[in-house]
């Protein structure tokens, strides 16, 4: 039986047009290589970018078959200088904060955007072991193992109030002819009991998307299953859709600009007013919410019935 070799590689641009031969070394090491080298060169020409992010989060409780869909998240996600950062939609800008503070319940977790493959290919702790060729969504691909010991992990955990930092492994699958990263699989290790987790695994599929004039490299789709010690599984799945380049604050590039015509008149600036923290809001809601089509992030409409006053002054 042949023993599993687990591989740390540092490597050269110089490697991407070389054969083994000129190279010394065996081809499966210069295969490493090459996608090591491909991946890099993917993730760090990406611009700053955002897409709109929807999650389903189900929950599927023993001796159950099938998940009971619980809730519906929007949010906008955006990578910004190597940070993944959130806002609800329709928001002016995005803040540097834990996701916790826009989602406090449920299950919600961060990496799946970017930061997972950023770790798994430009950093230098993941051991490698290649696996094979195998099909996967009708392509051929290479794939291989990995580890990342606990010194180098970034990953964490939380439930509630408890936290840890924990090693993970997995396996990631990339095109033969291409190299592009076509599915990327995290498993946390040696999670800490007081977590009361089982397990947590997550899938993310990968496909070429077109921002502003450029191809890239996105995240597709995930999936996130957090199974506890009574068994209960906690799925999301989560689609990225609307991706487009990030430029600052609320302004975003679609693409092509539109051409040059007179110029439109500034629409006048909102006007911020700050409300007192125990303000009685009356509001008359006009946007129509559908439970089936309806998602929590979607921005609605509302006519303010009466005044909103500090004392004798009108806010609004």
């Amino acid at each position: 039986m042949r023993a599993a070799i687990w591989t740390a590689l540092v490597a050269s641009a110089a490697l991407l047009g070389q054969t083994a031969q000129e190279t010394g070394l065996d081809p499966e090491t210069l295969l490493l290589a090459r996608i090591k080298l491909r991946m890099e060169e993917t993730l760090l020409r990406q611009p700053d970018y955002t897409c709109l992010e929807t999650i389903e989060r189900s929950r599927r409780r023993p001796p159950a078959r099938r998940f009971q869909l619980l809730d519906t998240l929007r949010l906008e996600v955006a990578l910004v200088g190597g940070k993944e950062l959130f806002s609800w939609p329709g928001a002016r800008e995005f803040q540097d904060r834990d996701l916790r503070e826009l989602v406090p319940t449920g299950t919600i977790g961060t990496g799946s955007f970017a930061l997972h493959a950023r770790s798994v290919f430009l950093s230098s702790w993941p051991r490698y072991r290649r696996v094979g060729e195998e099909m996967l969504a009708g392509r051929r691909c290479h794939r291989y193992d990995y580890r990342v010991a606990l010194p180098g992990s970034g990953y964490y955990l939380r439930v509630g109030e408890r936290k840890a930092r924990v090693p993970y492994e997995g396996s990631f699958w990339v095109d033969a002819e291409s190299l592009d990263l076509v599915r990327l699989i995290v498993e946390a290790r040696e999670i800490p009991p007081e977590l009361e987790l089982e397990s947590v695994t997550e899938t993310i599929d990968y496909a070429r998307m077109v921002i502003g004039q450029g191809e890239f490299l996105l995240p597709r789709r995930s999936e996130t299953v957090l199974v506890d010690l009574a068994g209960t599984e906690h799925r999301n799945r989560t689609s990225f859709t609307d991706c487009r380049q990030y430029v600052g604050e609320s302004r975003l590039t679609f693409g092509e600009p539109p051409e040059s015509g007179p110029e439109p008149a500034p629409a006048p600036a909102p006007v911020e007013v700050e409300l007192p923290g125990n303000a009685y809001v009356d509001l008359e809601l006009e946007s129509v919410i559908d439970g089936a089509r309806s998602r929590i992030g979607d921005p609605v409409e509302a006519i303010l019935r009466t005044p909103i006053r500090r004392g004798k002054q009108i806010l609004i």
